[in-house]
């Protein structure tokens, strides 16, 4: 038996573009909840809260991230069958 634990993190720069499409969903994310998993439980938390540092390596390096809701954490809970 072996513990996994899933996140996502991203950074975002240089949009090539698409930095309207980019600000436009990052509203939409703020204007929900965050939803997550701890302990098999689902749960929620205000959005743009639980600030973390994430070394996304190379010339990005550390960035402060804050919670947003994804549909991916859904996904992965769902069909990886991840307990938290």
């Amino acid at each position: 038996f072996f513990e996994i634990e899933v996140s996502f993190f991203y950074f975002t720069a240089g949009t090539g573009g698409a930095g309207a499409t980019i600000l436009a969903s990052t509203f939409l994310l703020l204007s929900e909840d965050t939803e997550f998993y701890s302990e098999g439980r689902r749960l929620s938390r205000a959005p743009a809260s639980a600030p973390e540092q994430v070394d996304f390596g190379g010339s990005v390096g550390r960035r402060l991230v804050y919670a947003l809701n994804l549909p991916e954490v859904e996904s992965a809970q769902r069909v990886f069958g991840l307990s938290g």
